[in-house]
Parts: C-alpha cells; sequence; structure tokens
C-alpha cells in the first residue's frame, strides 16, 4: 500500500490493478447494458453531447460506498462519498479536455467493458509538470486520480462501445466537505453501515437487495 500511497502523493493520479473482483466487475457492466436496453440511462447535453450517462443509482451508489475505505487508504485521507456517474461511450464520441469540479476532489474512473476492435481507449493526463501521460486501463483496472488538479480528456472513440464508471469523493476535512453526497440527502445505496444517510428514493429497493450476495469484496487485491 505504501507504493500507491507515495506514487500517488508524488503525482496525483496512481493505477490500481484488479481493483474489485471479476464477479463485481462483470455483474456492473450487466447491469449497466441492461440499463441501456431498458432505456434507463439519461442523455448528456454538456461535457460528452449525446453520450449516455447513469448517476443517483443504486447499485453504482453501493460501489461508491464500498469502495471508500480502500481509497481513503490509497490517498492517505479519510474520505466522504460524493457520487457515482458511469457513461457508455459509443463509437464517434470523445471526452473533452477538463478539471472536475468541487465533488470530484479525488475520483476512480473504473473500466467495467468494452467492444472495441482497437484495443484500450486511452486516458490522458496533463500532470503536475505540465507534461502529458498516456494511461490504458485493463478491464478492472481503475486510474485515481485529482480530477480537480490534473486536466484530463480522451481522443476520439473509435469501437463500438466502452463501459466507464466514476467513483467520487471529498476530503472530509478539506475545503470541499460540504460536496458529501454532492449535497444530496445520502446515497442511494444497499450499504447501510456506511452510507451516513441511507433514503430510498426513487427505487424499490427490494428488487436490488440480492444484488452483491455471494460477491466478496475481500477478493481485492493490491
Amino acid at each position: 500500500m505504501k507504493k500507491l500511497n507515495d506514487f500517488f502523493n508524488e503525482n496525483g493520479y496512481v493505477i490500481v490493478k484488479d481493483f474489485i473482483s471479476t464477479d463485481i466487475l462483470q455483474s456492473h457492466y450487466h447491469y449497466l447494458l441492461d440499463m441501456y436496453k431498458e432505456g434507463k440511462m439519461s442523455v448528456d447535453k454538456n461535457q460528452v453531447v449525446g453520450n449516455l450517462t447513469l448517476r443517483d443509482d443504486i447499485v453504482f451508489d453501493t460501489l461508491l460506498s464500498k469502495m471508500r475505505p480502500l481509497i481513503s487508504k490509497v490517498v492517505d485521507k479519510e474520505l466522504w462519498p460524493t457520487y457515482a456517474f458511469t457513461r457508455l461511450y459509443r463509437n464517434g464520441e470523445k471526452l473533452k479536455k477538463h478539471t472536475d469540479r468541487e465533488s470530484c476532489e479525488y475520483s476512480i474512473s473504473l473500466t467495467l467493458g468494452f467492444s472495441n476492435g482497437r484495443g484500450i481507449w486511452p486516458i490522458y493526463l496533463k500532470n503536475k509538470e505540465g507534461k502529458t501521460i498516456k494511461t490504458k486501463l485493463e478491464i478492472g483496472e481503475a486510474l485515481i486520480y485529482t480530477g480537480r488538479d490534473l486536466p484530463h480528456w480522451r481522443k476520439k472513440f473509435k469501437g463500438d462501445h466502452y463501459v466507464q464508471t466514476f467513483l467520487h469523493y471529498v476530503d472530509s476535512e478539506g475545503p470541499y466537505k460540504e460536496w458529501v453526497f454532492d449535497k444530496r440527502q445520502g446515497l442511494n445505496s444497499l450499504d447501510y453501515d456506511i452510507n451516513f444517510n441511507f433514503e430510498k428514493t426513487g427505487r424499490n429497493v427490494d428488487e436490488y437487495e440480492s444484488f452483491y450476495e455471494d460477491k466478496s469484496f475481500d477478493e481485492i487485491i493490491l
């Protein structure tokens, strides 16, 4: 863990391999594709115009909550969750060069799966020295980064589809702590122990009660 801490503190980003176990990874990937097939995704009108997105979702908010202790260890801060956000990129889309807003003080970009004959679609970062860094995340690998400090982007996607989920946090003692839950009342989460103020908002929780059964978060490898 110390090597991850040191690299992150020096560079503002680090890649974690085998971020979550294979069964959880595949479950989230296929769940997102189901949301797409059922027409439950929203259309981005700002950053990636026309891109399909999913946020404030009970399954991904649970992942956000579950991974908080691990991310806190990597960045050596006690973090609070803000929101989870997932994109389904399609052919021709690209992510504009940008930095993130207040609720994205510490962020994770996790590759869930893709159909792309051209291989891995890189994420570019501008590091603290102003040098462009090209990162290539395998399925299941996560990029932990300080999105408010490091500009990041992706060039035009030339494959069929690419599923990327983003988990966002703030330092519980930092300047953006007021953004906990992205200023919502709580998370749409099944993780009652970590979630400070759980509320069922617009979802039938019973439908998802068994989603994480027999899926062990203890299989995480650093």
